[in-house]
């Protein structure tokens, strides 16, 4: 008789626990503005747990960042920096005029254009004039950059390159060049990065008489020939990911 008396109020007791755990839950939800849940129970960011005027993240938000997903919209406007554009001092060392290497930088950048042009997802693609990035640009001066042109997110694409040149006695000159690209992907509502990618190409040319009048002509068109072989790579992997 004893056990049957504790049973109605042991039942009131876990009805009463329930409740205030649910109204825990919520509460904490409208308080925490910062990520919603998504359909399969996991939070997406909403916007950036990272600030500038800090030198570190909290460990609160660092759980949160790697406990979250961002969403990919069907619909993206998607501005593009080519970061190698203002080096230009750089590049005379390798027999570059100022006018061939700008517009070198511009042939690159189109190959990027085009190829997300042709992707479903994107909604308009936004070239980042140089006039916006200012002396040291950086992850948090991009973003707030790419904000001003309204993008949904920023590609920030740069190459680098290197020439092993040799000379044959009684045969045609041969250059061999080596490039790299990395692209990186930035998700302006969250500052977060959801694709990065390096790739590399290596290109081996002959010398020809009819495009190359001298060597510096052979190792220009190995070094562009290289860039463009790693850069249509990563554009390719870029669309992939997107897709």
């Amino acid at each position: 008789m004893t056990n049957l008396k504790l049973i109605p109020s042991s039942i009131l007791l876990l009805t009463i626990a329930i409740v205030f755990s649910r109204c825990a839950v919520e509460r904490a939800a409208v308080q925490d503005t910062v990520y919603q849940t998504s359909e399969i129970n996991k939070p997406t960011l909403q916007r950036s747990l990272f600030n500038f005027k800090e030198s570190t993240i909290s460990e609160e938000d660092i759980q949160r960042l790697l406990a979250s997903e961002i969403l990919i919209r069907d619909s993206m406007r998607i501005a593009i920096l080519n970061f190698n554009s203002s080096g230009l001092q750089k590049y005379r060392g390798y027999g570059y005029f100022e006018e061939e290497y700008i517009r070198l930088q511009q042939e690159y950048q189109q190959l990027i254009r085009e190829a997300l042009e042709n992707n479903s997802k994107v909604e308009s693609v936004i070239t980042m004039p140089q006039l916006l990035l200012g002396d040291e640009p950086n992850i948090f001066t991009l973003r707030e950059s790419a904000v001003r042109l309204q993008a949904d997110m920023l590609l920030v694409f740069t190459n680098k390159s290197d020439i092993y040149y040799r000379y044959k006695m009684f045969k045609k000159n041969e250059v061999k060049a080596y490039a790299s690209s990395e692209v990186l992907l930035l998700d302006i509502r969250t500052g977060i990065i959801p694709f990065s990618e390096i790739t590399s190409s290596e290109t081996l040319l002959m010398k020809d008489k009819e495009q190359d009048l001298n060597d510096s002509d052979l190792r220009r068109r190995a070094e562009q020939q290289a860039i463009l072989n790693s850069l249509s790579e990563a554009a390719q992997r870029l669309n992939e990911f997107l897709r």
